[in-house]
């Protein structure tokens, strides 16, 4: 029988930022937290340079074992057809432990879920990438968050590509 759900009343923040790995690839990484200042410092220090989406602010519906679960099994509104999103772990779950524990040494970082994103270039493939995610286990205004990226079709190769280097015969 499962314990019936009582609203926490202290509020959480969770941030999407869009950490760009490649051409046309980015690491969606969304972290949750509770100390709003030791999470500016980390993000000065580490995020500074990615691109940060909407915040959220919300309360988890259980005080005492509450999580944030993404669903990315929910139906879309648009195409995403060229697409590619792949979980780093299954659940994409966290933990409001874990938020408490965040700016401890037991946490130094913020507790974060990552998600794989990346487009390839075909004349298929959506220009635009609005991929709902929902949102478990948490009393929000917002029901879902949206990973949003465009595709850049301006060039074809990788912009991080590694080239192995060349042997030098020695005389």
């Amino acid at each position: 029988k499962e314990k019936p759900k009582v609203k926490g009343t202290r509020s959480y923040t969770g941030q999407i930022y869009y950490v760009r790995t490649g051409f046309n690839r980015w690491l969606a990484k969304l972290m949750i937290i509770r100390d709003v200042n030791a999470f500016m410092k980390y993000v000065e220090a580490e995020h500074s340079k990615d691109e940060k989406d909407e915040m959220i602010r919300f309360q988890f519906i259980d005080p005492v074992n509450g999580y944030i679960e993404l669903d990315m099994n929910i139906p879309q509104e648009r195409s995403v057809k060229g697409w590619t999103l792949v979980p780093h772990k299954r659940p994409l779950r966290l933990t409001k432990r874990d938020a408490d524990l965040f700016g401890s040494q037991e946490l130094p970082i913020p507790p974060s879920c990552l998600i794989t994103v990346w487009g390839e270039i075909t004349d298929d493939t959506e220009k635009l990438l609005s991929y709902s995610v929902g949102l478990n286990g948490i009393d929000c205004n917002s029901k879902e968050i949206c990973i949003n990226r465009f595709l850049d079709t301006s060039s074809t190769t990788e912009t991080t590509s590694h080239k192995t280097p060349q042997s030098v015969d020695k005389p």
